[in-house]
């Protein structure tokens, strides 16, 4: 497909944009879903942990709390 988009005069930021981002959009669509997955999971472990907000003395504080 690159050596098509050269034969067509496709620039390097033409064939990056119309080339191979299309092609790698399904692996990006899989990583953020997978991402934002394993953050919720992270989130309420932290949740769980401090039953009330930072006790005690918010020495329990989690960086996804703030």
């Amino acid at each position: 497909m690159y050596e098509v988009a050269a034969l067509e005069g496709a620039g390097p930021l033409q064939r990056l944009r119309n080339v191979t981002l299309p092609m790698i959009s399904p692996v990006i669509l899989f990583n953020v879903i997978l991402s934002l997955v394993l953050s919720i999971q992270y989130f309420t472990q932290a949740q769980v942990i401090e039953t009330p907000a930072g006790s005690p003395g918010s020495s329990t504080l989690f960086f996804v709390i703030y």
